[in-house]
């Protein structure tokens, strides 16, 4: 018997992860006082795990981060860490659920066709290429901002970060955790920006604010708009993992 926790507030796509594993003949408690059997706590993908308060020896715990650090004081207890994003799978999973929510949203608020606007996706890792692929399938106008101009291929147009012409761009889309533009950029800049990436962020938002810029901070798509889809992918990867 293995008994899963969800020791953090849960969201609908913890609810709809609680489901899928309850329909593995998995037992859902709310405490390990309750628990039968193994233990396997869980939380969101977007979780850094800091502590190991309340944690049961000899349980195993699924984050989305956990420093080195804390895993070897883990290691002392017998708790098995797993971080969701050190799997290769699962972040290219997630990261093709992020860039689908984000092309919803992005159709939803635009009013032109999107072959009618320009856009610049800055950064080219997992999330930017899933981006730029959908954006392609659109016939959108795409120009991908990237340290690494070689790997963009075909379906966008790669440009570097410096000297950009803020003007002639509608949208920002951002993947990159790091202030990739500056406030130069935000000043001329007469758009607004869709924030994909974790703190803190590509732009400075209180300055994004000052001048006037629309700046929406979408963080953990997967879970608002693809819960179903968001738990599916962690099932297989806590699935897989178990075996």
């Amino acid at each position: 018997m293995v008994t899963y926790i969800f020791p953090a507030q849960c969201d609908d796509r913890l609810n709809e992860l609680m489901k899928l594993l309850g329909a593995d003949g998995g037992y859902i408690a709310g405490s390990p006082l309750t628990a039968v059997g193994k233990i396997i706590y869980i939380y969101a993908p977007n979780y850094k795990l800091t502590d190991l308060s309340g944690i049961a020896e000899g349980s195993t715990v699924y984050c989305g981060f956990a420093d080195a650090a804390l895993k070897e004081s883990a290691d002392e207890k017998s708790i098995k860490i797993r971080c969701f994003n050190e799997d290769r799978m699962f972040t290219v999973k997630n990261a093709l659920l992020t860039a689908e929510a984000c092309v919803g949203e992005l159709l939803i608020k635009e009013r032109r066709a999107i072959g009618d606007i320009k856009i610049l996706v800055c950064g080219f890792g997992r999330v930017g290429r899933a981006v730029v692929k959908y954006l392609a399938a659109l016939g959108a106008d795409t120009d991908v901002a990237t340290t690494s101009p070689a790997n963009v291929l075909g379906c966008a147009k790669p440009v570097s970060y410096d000297g950009l012409d803020a003007g002639k761009y509608d949208v920002v889309i951002n993947t990159v955790p790091v202030k990739v533009l500056g406030n130069e950029f935000l000043n001329a800049f007469k758009g607004y920006i869709f924030e994909l990436a974790s703190p803190p962020y590509g732009f400075d938002k209180e300055r994004a604010d000052r001048a006037g810029t629309e700046y929406y901070i979408l963080a953990a798509l997967p879970a608002k708009r693809k819960p179903q889809a968001a738990a599916k992918v962690m099932a297989e990867f806590i699935r897989e993992d178990e075996r």
